[in-house]
């Protein structure tokens, strides 16, 4: 289920941090939570669906976080831009210019970069971040 953003709801979170990982030829923009290179907590890796890194995975984020994970929500769409509207079609159309195996790479560096950091390292997918290929989820294990 694709989660709209709603353009009234004012998300903030003072324990939220931007910063950018490894990516496929580039960084990909990351909301971090509780993660920090000093503390190995277990990390996990949240695949939004076709809107982004909304307000919703950032909020689920933050929850997790709470129960001690280092968590990140990677923004998938970045080299594809920003919503020009918060709309179903606006979101389908972005998406039709996204390429799969490319977010799958950077899903993969983000994952590899953790686990090389000693951390343990899980995925939690939505919508289309659900269809993540058993080989990526193999170096989640690590």
């Amino acid at each position: 289920m694709c989660h709209p953003v709603d353009p009234a709801f004012e998300y903030s979170d003072a324990t939220e941090r931007q910063l950018e990982m490894p990516g496929s030829g580039r960084t990909i923009p990351t909301f971090a939570y509780r993660y920090a290179s000093e503390k190995r907590l277990p990390a996990v890796v949240i695949g939004h669906d076709v809107f982004g890194a909304s307000p919703f995975y950032r909020d689920i984020a933050r929850r997790l976080a709470e129960q001690g994970f280092a968590t990140i929500v990677p923004e998938l769409f970045c080299r594809e831009g920003t919503l020009a509207t918060h709309t179903m079609e606006a979101a389908v159309e972005r998406a039709k210019r996204h390429n799969v195996l490319t977010a799958l790479a950077d899903l993969n560096s983000i994952t590899a970069k953790l686990a090389e950091d000693g951390r343990k390292v899980g995925i939690l997918g939505f919508c289309m971040g659900e269809d993540m290929p058993y080989w990526l989820l193999r170096v989640c294990l690590l």
